[in-house]
């Protein structure tokens, strides 16, 4: 009867925490949503051998000096289109979410200007794939013919038979032998709002993330406040990445946590570095902010998180009302 009675305490307990657990993650996603950007561009290119361009491995120098370069069959300006499109949708996330290991947080007043942003990325990466594709053997065939030309010139200055360049130019052939779709070119996303296993981890690693990020802009700042190099230059990524987290701030749910970023952005404003090399008062000040901030990221980042997520677990149990 006893053994029954601790199965059902422990089947209780069990529930009890998953409860607990879906309430909080059900809290923290009304504020936000996690994204997690998934985008894969081929390089349709390959390793190039001595043998490619004619030459032994016996002509090139030590692998320790000297690495061939690369081989491609579609013009690289189309390959440089897809990357183009890559790298604004990661600045997309940048300037609108905080990253993490399993994707990006974006505050709720952010998620159309992201789900907009990356849904027009799609479309023109899709529409630059399907190009490629239609013209693939096309844009193939045009490489083969300049890759006939560079052949050709190789085989005069080495004294090499024409059976030698048709075998280099089959080489190059098969190197690429592949379609299009068989390279598995993607632009993709997925959207995590109902997960209830990521939600304290989450909010972990959110905290303390941000809390070394203070810590890193603050010990910048105070070794440049003492060796007297700070300038509004040097505040310039610190504003940027307070305006970046502002609302990620919020939804937090941590005073501490707030108070600090507020006490750095005071201080990281257009105009305060020259206010600082006017007044040794505004000097001292700034020092000792920058030195509580140090502290507290080092010494209280635990507590931070704690607080965090008790405050989000207390905000999640009214929803239950």
């Amino acid at each position: 009867m006893k053994a029954n009675e601790k199965a059902n305490e422990k089947a209780n307990e069990k529930a009890a925490n998953e409860k607990a657990n879906g309430n909080l993650f059900k809290a923290l996603f009304l504020d936000c949503a996690v994204y997690d950007l998934r985008c894969h561009i081929p390089s349709m290119s390959k390793k190039l051998s001595a043998a490619d361009i004619g030459l032994d491995e016996d002509d090139l120098p030590s692998e320790d000096l000297v690495t061939l370069g690369s081989k491609r069959i579609i013009p690289k300006k189309e390959i440089a289109k897809l990357e183009k499109i890559r790298v604004q949708a990661i600045k997309l996330m940048a300037d609108n979410s905080m990253k993490f290991s399993f994707g990006s947080f974006v505050p709720k007043s952010k998620i159309e200007k992201v789900e907009t942003g990356l849904k027009d990325a799609k479309e023109e990466f899709d529409g630059i794939c399907s190009h490629i594709s239609s013209n693939f053997d096309a844009m193939k065939q045009e490489m083969m013919g300049k890759w006939e030309v560079e052949m050709v010139k190789i085989a005069k200055k080495r004294n090499l038979d024409e059976t030698t360049v048709f075998m280099m130019l089959d080489r190059i052939d098969k190197a690429f032998s592949k379609g299009w779709e068989q390279h598995r070119a993607s632009f993709a996303w997925m959207k995590y709002t109902d997960i209830n296993d990521i939600a304290r981890d989450f909010i972990q690693a959110s905290t303390m993330e941000v809390m070394g990020k203070l810590v890193e802009f603050a010990t910048n700042l105070k070794d440049r406040l003492e060796n007297g190099s700070l300038n509004d230059k040097n505040l310039a990524p610190v504003r940027k990445y307070i305006g970046a987290i502002g609302e990620s701030i919020k939804v937090l749910k941590s005073k501490q946590l707030e108070n600090l970023v507020g006490e750095m952005e005071a201080w990281t404003l257009e105009g305060v570095s020259d206010d600082i090399k006017d007044s040794q008062q505004s000097k001292s000040e700034m020092g000792n902010i920058m030195d509580n901030i140090i502290k507290v990221g080092t010494e209280m980042a635990d507590s931070i998180v704690k607080e965090s997520i008790q405050s989000i677990t207390s905000f999640s149990r009214t929803l239950e009302m």
